[in-house]
């Protein structure tokens, strides 16, 4: 339904995480207490369950709403098993589809009014481009890198000992107003 289109677009947005990264995530992913997400593996193009692109897991910091709209899903889905995907596919065991995260791209942007006529290309990375371009401004480059994935920098070297747990709380701490101010 809406609530969990919401809750995807919402998410990829404001956590800068990769559509297989969204497919892939479990109950278990998400640190309630800290608010934040573990984002330890992904759906590979071969459409099986496999690790992260950079092949280390890291963790995310969304601001509150997230959370708040993860929340609602959870309790509209009745899915309530930690190892058990945020966004199943059609037997609810299963990782969703990629066409299903398109669709709820293609809704939220109709229902927004923006022209998507063929002539911009649009896609769910386009929401994570747009989560880089805002939070270049808001974050550190070495926070932001370690947020996202991107393992271009020897200062990012200086945190990949840490784990998602400890990134999530760590920068959580020191960034999560910004964060909330910026969503």
């Amino acid at each position: 339904g809406s609530m969990e289109k919401a809750s995807m677009i919402y998410l990829v947005l404001t956590s800068g995480i990769r559509s297989g990264e969204l497919r892939a995530l479990k109950w278990a992913d998400i640190d309630w207490l800290n608010k934040g997400i573990r984002v330890t593996k992904a759906i590979t193009a071969e459409h099986e369950l496999g690790p992260t692109k950079g092949k280390k897991p890291r963790g995310t910091v969304p601001p509150s709403r997230a959370f708040i709209l993860l929340k609602q899903w959870q309790i509209l889905s009745g899915i309530i098993d930690p190892e058990s995907f945020v966004f199943p596919g059609q037997d609810g065991k299963s990782f969703s589809s990629s066409g299903r995260l398109r669709c709820a791209l293609q809704n939220a942007l109709e229902r927004t009014g923006i022209n998507i006529d063929g002539k911009r290309n649009l896609v769910i990375h386009s929401l994570r481009h747009c989560y880089n371009t805002i939070m270049q401004d808001v974050l550190p480059p070495e926070i932001l890198r370690l947020g996202i994935g991107h393992e271009s920098s020897a200062m990012t070297e200086r945190y990949s000992h840490l784990t998602p747990d400890e990134i999530i709380k760590q920068f959580g701490k020191k960034y999560r107003k910004v964060i909330e101010k910026t969503w």
